[in-house]
């Protein structure tokens, strides 16, 4: 089994990730705003493919053989993505603010609002199910990693959908 870190290593990692990922989302944000012609529906269908390539990875038996790996994916992933997923969209819109002038400011602003929205239902399942499990029933760690990439799956999938139900009704 894989020594866990200490507290303070822990919250020092944490730090720096946090400000990695806030300047990154500030970067994306002002990077999209500057297109001409940007469409929610294909940032949507980029955000699921991403999703699922995630949760295709964790379900997958070569490259989760190991406990090790599977605790990575469980403890580390996990909580990098609930925590990317709420800074990153918060960082896009101090982008977006930033260049309030470009032509898609708007468009990526509404994108990143509702994606924040959305994601908070999400996060709080990955949250009670895999990352800090509440019921004993997820408490193993072969069920917290196939429960993560089914959850990782489904919510690409779903954004998929929703990212071609915009493109027929625009």
């Amino acid at each position: 089994m894989v020594m866990p870190l200490s507290v303070k290593t822990r919250n020092r990692i944490f730090a720096g990730a946090l400000a990695v990922v806030g300047a990154l989302g500030v970067a994306v944000g002002y990077v999209l705003s500057g297109y001409a012609k940007l469409e929610t529906f294909k940032l949507l269908n980029i955000v699921g493919l991403f999703y699922d390539l995630l949760g295709i990875l964790v379900l997958s038996e070569i490259v989760t053989k190991s406990a090790a790996v599977k605790y990575f994916f469980v403890e580390w992933v996990s909580g990098s993505l609930i925590w990317a997923q709420t800074v990153i969209p918060l960082g896009a819109l101090i982008g977006t603010a930033v260049g309030y002038s470009l032509p898609s400011s708007g468009v990526v602003a509404k994108f990143f609002v509702s994606f924040f929205a959305y994601s908070v239902l999400v996060l709080g399942f990955i949250e009670a199910t895999v990352f800090v499990p509440k019921l004993r029933g997820f408490q193993n760690l072969e069920t917290r990693s196939h429960m993560f990439g089914l959850i990782l799956l489904v919510t690409g999938v779903v954004i998929q959908l929703v990212a071609a139900f915009k493109d027929l009704n625009s």
